[in-house]
């Protein structure tokens, strides 16, 4: 009877301590019973406050996963945010593998191996970092409110990145025979893309009520590379400048970006009609597909750049700088 009553209580003392460990456990930390409702799907009104973000996109809400392992496994049904993993996350294979063929390139597509290389592996990697860590974000975003937070931050500085590393490359091609210039350019731009780097680590900064704040950071950061392409016109001409600086193929990534943007801190088409566009065509969505076509485009401007520069080599017609 003594050896019944004390494993009873023992019993009873081990389902005290797993109920008050239960108690104590942080909601951002995994929770064993989630892991069996990974394939439930959730209307807006049922989320909780941390999951709500686009009140006019109803349906097909993935439920807190509490696990890495079923917001993977997630890629593979449909819910709303399936689109968004796919558009980026296919394009940032490409560009790993871009990066890969670049950077086994022999010398003779440059003028300057070493730093061309460099410039141009700074921007493709950017690419990818921002489109994977874009995929990461939108497939842990269902996991809990802190890894919600901590990857939509991470998402920013991909974002920062892209912008940062897009326009390096046309500067040092551009300014090429213009080392104080390019020097300049290249270090004003680094500077803002720290701040804004900073700046979107911000809690806050990546709640609903800063949509259209993130939208117009990010504008203005792409903007602040205006100065160098007036620059540029000023020296060349625009006509000039159309092919010789590549212009077109920056007129064409800024509409892509900015379009995308307008769609993205207005909601459209999903304000218009809401509830229409929960699996494909709300905001985000197209909002991805313009980020992709606008890497894309700058991709073949860049390139051009560098055939260019080869065809020309080291040879400078600029006499003065600044």
């Amino acid at each position: 009877m003594l050896r019944e009553r004390t494993t009873t209580s023992m019993q009873a003392d081990a389902l005290s301590v797993i109920d008050r460990s239960t108690q104590d456990v942080p909601e951002d930390i995994a929770r064993p019973e989630a892991s069996t409702d990974w394939l439930r799907l959730l209307k807006y009104n049922e989320l909780e406050e941390w999951q709500k973000d686009n009140e006019f996109i109803h349906g097909w809400y993935r439920a807190p996963l509490y696990s890495f392992k079923y917001c993977f496994l997630s890629w593979f049904r449909w819910h709303n945010e399936t689109v968004n993993i796919w558009t980026h996350f296919l394009p940032s294979v490409f560009f790993a593998v871009f990066l890969v063929t670049h950077s086994s390139m022999s010398s003779d597509s440059f003028v300057n191996q070493l730093e061309e290389k460099q410039i141009i592996g700074l921007f493709v990697f950017s690419a990818w970092f921002c489109l994977f860590l874009s995929a990461l974000f939108h497939t842990v975003i269902a996991h809990s409110r802190k890894i919600a937070s901590i990857y939509s931050r991470l998402d920013f500085c991909g974002i920062t990145l892209l912008i940062m590393g897009s326009f390096i490359p046309w500067i040092y091609y551009n300014f090429y025979c213009m080392p104080q210039s390019q020097l300049s350019y290249i270090s004003c731009l680094s500077i803002l893309g720290l701040f804004t780097m900073v700046f979107t680590q911000w809690n806050r900064f990546s709640t609903p009520e800063y949509r259209v704040v993130r939208a117009c950071l990010f504008i203005a950061l792409a903007m602040s590379s205006m100065i160098p392409i007036f620059h540029a016109c000023a020296r060349v001409g625009v006509v000039n400048a159309w092919e010789e600086c590549q212009l077109k193929w920056i007129v064409i990534m800024a509409m892509s970006y900015l379009f995308g943007t307008y769609l993205y801190a207005t909601q459209l088409p999903e304000i218009k009609l809401p509830g229409k566009f929960d699996l494909i065509g709300c905001s985000h969505n197209i909002f991805h597909v313009f980020v992709v076509g606008g890497v894309m485009s700058h991709l073949v401007g860049v390139t051009n750049l560098r055939d260019l520069r080869q065809a020309i080599g080291s040879n400078c017609t600029v006499t003065h700088d600044l």
